[in-house]
């Protein structure tokens, strides 16, 4: 399992100063709501850091997760943005979608994205309403999966 030249460069690039864990495929891809200008998006989880960060480049969004904060979204802990909780059911495709995973990581990964949906479910619910409230409230802003566009 590896990822491709080029996305190694374009990680290495864009994350030298961080120890990438893992990197899985998610968007609408995943979803098959892409369209012909869609981004490539991919989760990467990151050893360092507090908060979350949303880097793009030339059609490649990368939705980078500290350890710490990835471990915060799969508990739905208070604190957590809405945006970011969204994704969570992402962590269902996560395992298949893998391109990278650091050995180091691999069984907390595994425990990470095995997701106790009967407990937290509503927890989810509740942050994919209040992002779309947000998205009805204001337009102008890119939307989630990009398929009413």
């Amino acid at each position: 399992m590896g990822v491709s030249q080029d996305m190694q460069e374009r990680l290495d690039n864009l994350l030298r100063d961080y120890k990438v864990l893992a990197v899985y495929r998610c968007g609408s891809r995943l979803y098959n709501l892409e369209q012909d200008d869609s981004d490539l998006d991919y989760t990467v989880i990151v050893e360092e850091g507090e908060q979350p960060l949303i880097l793009k480049d030339d059609g490649l969004d990368l939705f980078v997760y500290p350890k710490s904060y990835f471990r915060k979204l799969a508990n739905f802990d208070k604190g957590i943005i809405s945006y970011f909780a969204v994704w969570v059911d992402n962590f269902l495709l996560a395992k298949e979608n893998l391109e990278f995973l650091d050995d180091s990581f691999k069984e907390e990964f595994e425990s990470l994205i095995n997701i106790d949906w009967d407990r937290h479910f509503y927890h989810w619910l509740a942050h994919v309403v209040e992002y779309f409230y947000l998205r009805v409230r204001f337009p102008e802003t890119k939307c989630l999966y990009r398929s009413e566009e």
